[in-house]
């Protein structure tokens, strides 16, 4: 498991520190909950983006920020724009040209169709969270031929997509309830699979795979895995919260 620090609304930066976790393998996160980032931080922030790989981030959250403070960052590889209700100018997205990793959750963005930025088409990690319509078109998908880590919570318009990503490695679905889960039979380099939240009785669409690692939490209404013996590559399972599965048969594995 990798550490992190996360420096929450600094007004300055001690670099030889972010210097020193990142060598060691930390990943570093400078982020901001309220607009306490002046022109003077963001241009310090982008030196060190452009010194470091995507182990180190900015994220924001929590408050109504204007895109084109980003315009100060050009040279971001990890982004997060999360947990807020709205942003302003989110195009401003589509011309960061280094990015590696990216968040995305507004609740009310309108902007459905903002995977199709061809910037994004590259990145290796993406996290999409809770918007009121839950309706990213994840067609867009397809095209992420670098992807090796998603996570979904709440969207499910074109899931099928997520079948194309032949490099993913891990996929977190989350309150994806009654989607249909063929797709993930033709992810060959799937390791990690996590499933929480939402709603279905069982995964039984999983064919045999190669699946090292495999979680099942709080799924509403989940009450067989009878299936257990096509996850035969499990190195850790994690079942729990779901209080109408009455057995496990691991015997099976």
């Amino acid at each position: 498991m990798i550490l992190q620090n996360r420096i929450q609304n600094p007004t300055e930066l001690d670099r030889q520190l972010i210097e020193q976790q990142i060598k060691s393998g930390w990943e570093v996160i400078v982020q901001f909950s309220d607009k306490l980032y002046t022109d003077k931080l963001l241009n310090e922030i982008n030196n060190l983006c452009q010194h470091y790989d995507s182990h180190f981030g900015v994220r924001f959250y929590g408050h109504t920020f204007d895109c084109k403070n980003l315009d100060r960052i050009p040279e971001v590889k990890y982004l997060s724009l999360d947990c807020m209700l709205e942003v302003k100018n989110l195009e401003v997205v589509t011309k960061l040209l280094h990015l590696e990793r990216f968040g995305l959750g507004i609740f009310e963005m309108k902007e459905t169709e903002i995977l199709g930025a061809e910037n994004l088409h590259k990145i290796k990690y993406l996290m999409l969270t809770n918007t009121r319509t839950k309706a990213f078109n994840l067609d867009h998908l397809r095209n992420y031929y670098n992807l090796t880590t998603l996570m979904v919570c709440g969207h499910t318009k074109n899931i099928d997509s997520i079948g194309e990503l032949s490099q993913l490695n891990q996929l977190n679905l989350n309150s994806i309830s009654k989607a249909p889960l063929h797709f993930i039979n033709k992810l060959k380099e799937l390791k990690t699979l996590k499933i929480i939240l939402g709603g279905r009785s069982n995964i039984e669409e999983i064919e045999k795979n190669d699946i090292e690692n495999l979680e099942i939490v709080w799924v509403l209404g989940f009450n067989s895995f009878n299936n257990i013996s096509n996850f035969s590559k499990l190195k850790t399972l994690q079942i729990e919260d779901n209080i109408q599965l009455k057995e496990l048969h691991l015997r099976s594995l």
